[in-house]
């Protein structure tokens, strides 16, 4: 996906986030909450893969690579956008949680509580957008930007993240939906300012 495609998407994603609200959110947590619970489990085992330990060892990997490189040129400067859009996508979202304040789908299924208390902070009131999709998403979204080669496989499994999410009961299809574009523009804005606009055209 080349760049002049990559603000569309992220668009069409974003504006489908409140007809999900009205429409999906509340179907979807009913049916996962009743899938078996060996499914959910394995969507628990999956959403540690984007948890914020793994995520920021992760980045810290990248960046002690890009000073082990740096004198190849280029190549390590490329690197630096991926922790660089994985830590910010995680800031972001957390800071968009205690804006929004929306209840988590096990208030929903247990008390009721649907929708946004604004501005307020606590787990319960922490799940739009998704820090787990966002960091996964900010994550490998990047490293597909740097490495286009890489880029579905890894698209792919960002995505998978992030509905282990929503299976696990944790959060609401748009949550997860709202944490890939807050994610994949994280990558999209770093990968432009770090890696320079050429790299998202390469290999292509």
């Amino acid at each position: 996906m080349r760049t002049r495609l990559w603000l569309p998407a992220l668009g069409i994603v974003g504006l489908s986030v409140v007809p999900v609200i009205l429409l999906l959110d509340q179907p979807a947590a009913h049916a996962c909450a009743a899938l078996p619970r060996g499914l959910q489990a394995v969507a628990r085992a999956v959403s540690l893969l984007a948890s914020l330990p793994v995520a920021l060892g992760a980045a810290l990997a990248m960046v002690a690579l890009y000073f082990i490189r740096r004198r190849t040129g280029s190549a390590g400067r490329h690197l630096l956008s991926v922790p660089a859009a994985a830590i910010s996508a995680w800031l972001l979202t957390m800071l968009l949680k205690v804006v929004f304040g929306r209840y988590r789908p096990e208030l929903f299924l247990t008390q009721g509580l649907y929708g946004f208390s604004f501005f307020k902070a606590g787990y319960w009131f922490n799940s739009f957008p998704s820090g787990h999709a966002a960091t996964a998403f900010g994550f490998l979204a990047a490293i597909g930007n740097v490495r286009p080669r890489w880029r579905w496989p890894l698209l792919a499994l960002a995505t998978v993240i992030a509905a282990s999410r929503v299976v696990m009961c944790a959060h609401f299809p748009a949550d997860v939906m709202a944490g890939a574009v807050v994610g994949s523009g994280c990558a999209l804005l770093f990968t432009r300012i770090i890696a320079g606009p050429r790299t998202n055209r390469q290999e292509d």
